[in-house]
């Protein structure tokens, strides 16, 4: 049919394999799968019932050309298949590298955020009782005065825990085992932690008060990371809220 042994099909099967290997960059496997069965496709159209001798030596040389193509179409598929795959790892690399240090420039934003918020109401706090002292409001009454200082001192306080808590994250991660777990009576325990506030409410308007409705109540916690909550909370309330009333209702 297209032929016989002496047509030039074999030469297009060859640069058909050929155009399959530049074309597909595949597993060489696939390339010998391939280019085998087009081979087998090859002999049984053009090998005749009863072939001559001379028939069977141009037989003979056709195929050792097809094996010689198919192999080495096989050797550039593996090799194109292997530079395609390590170039895709090397994208994918990039990729997670570019995802990682998006990831971690998200995470510093959020962490300068939080300790500009811990460290910011402290200094709020200690700038406003100094200011009310520097002002003079307080000359004739010193249990005032001193009740302000000492609220001074806490901010400071205040300031150093955020500061000693900072080195510390610096070091390791921090986890329910880094927690200084102590007995607490939360009602006295909120009384003292917002007193720093007041000089603050005062010099916006503000009225803060506390509602203790659980009287001598203990409970387990950080003091430390318990009085940063407060500290936001309340923070947040005189960040927005002037010549109004905060209310701290323990329930």
């Amino acid at each position: 049919l297209l032929g016989g042994v002496g047509s030039s099909y074999y030469a297009g099967v060859n640069l058909v394999i050929l155009a399959m290997t530049v074309t597909m960059p595949w597993p060489g496997l696939y390339t010998i799968v391939a280019g085998g069965a087009m081979m087998g496709f090859y002999l049984w159209r053009v090998v005749p019932p009863g072939m001559s001798v001379d028939d069977a030596n141009q037989l003979t040389n056709n195929l050792y050309f097809m094996v010689s193509t198919i192999a080495i179409s096989a050797v550039s598929s593996f090799l194109q298949y292997k530079m395609h795959f390590q170039k895709f790892l090397s994208e994918q690399k990039i990729l997670d590298a570019n995802t990682k240090l998006k990831s971690l420039d998200e995470m510093k934003s959020r962490f300068f955020g939080n300790i500009t918020h811990e460290f910011r109401t402290p200094l709020v706090a200690l700038s406003s009782t100094i200011q009310m002292i520097a002002d003079g409001k307080f000359e004739n009454n010193k249990d005032e005065e001193k009740r302000l200082l000492l609220s001074g001192a806490e901010s400071l306080e205040d300031m150093l825990e955020n500061v000693n808590d900072l080195l510390i994250r610096t070091r390791s991660e921090k986890g329910l085992d880094d927690m200084k777990w102590a007995e607490i009576e939360i009602g006295a325990f909120v009384e003292l932690a917002l007193k720093p506030f007041q000089a603050i409410a005062e010099k916006r308007g503000n009225k803060l008060r506390v509602v203790d409705r659980v009287g001598d109540l203990k409970i387990y916690a950080d003091r430390q990371k318990l009085k940063k909550i407060l500290n936001n909370l309340v923070g947040n309330a005189m960040k927005f809220t002037k010549d109004g009333e905060i209310e701290v209702t323990l329930d």
